[in-house]
């Protein structure tokens, strides 16, 4: 009878190391692709300051148990310049960002954290923010400003890319 208890024992706990691994889908990870681009920023300024900027990382994305795109975590490095009134200034920096989907694939939350800006400007100083960015609440595409952490002087970048 102590055998079989055993081997009853063992059977359930071979069943139950097992199972995971036949409904997992393993993290699928891939490079940044098409992440280039532009946008004028108007809102830090009385003038606008247009930026060009480029990434290069991964993404990896995390599946529940019948396949559905449940998280993606994106590490990477950016580029920008920023332009206005014939003055340029560069920014580079690491970033990680995560996006969290309910069971129907909507976006639940979009967190950044890390490097925001860290802009050397025109006349050599430097603008630097970094922190958490929680871009769903409210609604933002893009930012040199975290939603918690630590901001540049704002005035101090106008001033840089001043006429």
């Amino acid at each position: 009878m102590r055998r079989l208890g055993m081997a009853l024992v063992l059977a359930v706990a071979l069943v139950a190391l097992a199972a995971p691994a036949a409904f997992a889908v393993k993290p699928v990870t891939e490079p940044l692709v098409g992440w280039d681009g532009s946008v004028e920023l108007t809102e830090y300024c009385a003038f606008p300051i247009m930026l060009e900027y480029q990434l290069t990382g991964t993404v990896t994305s995390f599946y529940d148990g019948n396949g559905v795109l449940v998280k993606q975590e994106y590490h990477w490095y950016e580029v920008d310049t920023f332009s206005a009134n014939g003055k340029t200034g560069v920014s580079g920096g690491r970033a990680n960002a995560q996006w969290i989907y309910d069971s129907s694939g909507e976006l639940l939350k979009l967190v950044g954290t890390g490097t925001v800006a860290d802009i050397t400007l025109p006349d050599g100083t430097r603008f630097h923010t970094a922190g958490r960015t929680d871009f769903l609440n409210p609604p933002i595409v893009f930012t040199i400003v975290p939603t918690n952490g630590g901001s540049g002087d704002i005035a101090a970048l106008c001033a840089a890319f001043a006429p």
